[in-house]
């Protein structure tokens, strides 16, 4: 055999068996490292989603109810209010001489509060001095035994009752009512007592800025309530009719009902500087009601499961004759707790807060100026301030949390943090709601009654 040939012949080479066994351990250690880095990672993102979307929905369900908050009892130049006694042990909210006279006064029996579910004042005509009282602006309910407090007024009309499935109210929430006027009106520039009472009115909105959408232009039509505000005693009644103003081109002229000229309806004042406006009740002045409600989770894999949603709820008396128009709007998913709490303003200038039922126990108040009946409810003319507190939920399970991260703190229960049931199928106190696997926070406002005006 030649030199060459043997050259070719070499001894067969590789990894040994012990090499492969230490390369496959190796790349399994590194694949188990790539593995519960990503599940780390993937778990941390959906837990940061989660608190994300916590947050969002409570700046956005804070936000909105603070909006309204601030504008309760809001009409033009006429709010009004009062001071409790400084021990509030008996209301007593003491009227002052300019809040009382402030009041709108009601001149016809048409008027009616929007979405009240006991009826309204009611008077016979010509009417003893009634005015629409502040009390009427903010009416909370207590509904942490299961029942709400005060049981009178009952609650707005078709609000769902308490219970356990879809479409119930949740257990242990609160429920809030305010009223406001929202609009600029119209300009009122003459008014006549003889031959028969008539106010000339502007078409355009009333107001030095351009107007917002929703001011649109003279929209009362006869036999609508208006409110006649001069800033002095404004007065409520109802449209006996309106048409052209042969006097104001472009303008119309309203004539109060005979009701409301047999009840003592008088023109403002003519005095410079003063600027007399003309408003929809039946259109413009509004009933907001919070609550929370019960839906089915819309997931198909979670067949069964419900989810607290925070509800908006509008209405205004509309078209005379007609029943309330009323629209509900669910605004935040995940909301399992709602608590008000009341500023009371004392007459000791301190603030006291309280719950809807304790704010209306407060009895023995006396009339509003001119009445000898006394006031029910009057202690809702004292409120300041409003402290809103809300529990939210990450509305979607997530397996993967450890019980520690669960826990929470709701004040309104206690100033410590508590861990939610271990079993996610277990009810949550008071509400009874599934506890899931979910993380909660508490957001708290307080918003000061900006239309509080003793």
């Amino acid at each position: 055999m030649s030199r060459r040939q043997l050259s070719h012949c070499h001894a067969a080479a590789g990894f040994s068996l012990v090499e492969v066994m230490v390369a496959v351990v190796l790349g399994l250690l590194l694949t188990a490292g790539i593995v519960s880095i990503f599940q780390a990672t993937s778990s941390t993102n959906q837990l940061q989603h989660a608190l994300a979307r916590v947050q969002e929905n409570g700046r956005y369900a804070v936000t909105r109810m603070n909006t309204d908050l601030r504008a309760a009892g809001g009409q033009y130049c006429s709010n009004a209010g009062s001071v409790a006694n400084a021990t509030f042990d008996r209301a007593d909210p003491q009227f002052s001489q300019e809040s009382a006279w402030r009041e709108p006064r009601l001149l016809d029996s048409a008027f009616r509060l929007p979405d009240w579910g006991t009826p309204g004042p009611t008077f016979t005509v010509p009417p003893p001095p009634l005015d629409l009282s502040a009390r009427f602006y903010i009416q909370g309910y207590d509904c942490a035994n299961g029942n709400c407090l005060p049981a009178q007024p009952v609650l707005p009309a078709n609000l769902p009752a308490i219970g356990d499935a879809a479409g119930n109210r949740v257990r242990g929430s609160d429920v809030l009512v305010l009223r406001q006027l929202r609009s600029s009106g119209w300009d009122v520039v003459d008014c006549v007592l003889t031959p028969t009472p008539l106010l000339r009115v502007k078409p355009a909105p009333a107001s030095t800025m351009p107007p917002a959408p929703a001011d649109p232009p003279f929209d009362i039509q006869a036999q609508q309530v208006v409110m006649l505000n001069d800033c002095e005693k404004p007065q409520i009644f109802r449209a006996g009719s309106v048409g052209a103003s042969a006097a104001l081109p472009g303008g119309f002229d309203l004539a109060p009902s005979v009701e409301a000229a047999n009840s003592g309806f008088v023109c403002p004042a003519n005095t410079p500087g003063r600027e007399v406006r003309v408003f929809n009740m039946s259109d413009d002045f509004v009933t907001i009601t919070y609550y929370l409600r019960l839906r089915a989770d819309e997931n198909p894999d979670a067949s069964g499961r419900l989810i607290p949603v925070l509800v908006r709820r509008e209405a205004r008396t509309g078209q005379p004759g007609n029943t309330d128009q009323v629209v509900e709007h669910e605004l935040v998913q995940g909301v399992e707790r709602l608590d008000f709490l009341y500023g009371i303003h004392r007459g000791n200038d301190q603030i006291t807060y309280l719950t809807a039922r304790e704010v209306d126990a407060a009895g023995g108040c006396g009339g509003q100026p001119g009445s000898a009946t006394a006031q029910a409810g009057c202690g809702w003319r004292t409120v300041h301030s409003i402290e809103v507190h809300l529990l939210l939920d990450t509305v979607d399970n997530h397996f993967g949390l450890v019980q520690s991260d669960s826990a929470y703190r709701y004040s309104i229960d206690g100033p410590g943090f508590v861990l939610p049931p271990v079993d996610p199928a277990a009810p949550m106190p008071v509400t009874r709601i599934a506890a899931g696997v979910m993380m909660r926070r508490e957001f708290v406002s307080l918003v000061a009654n900006r239309n509080f005006s003793p």
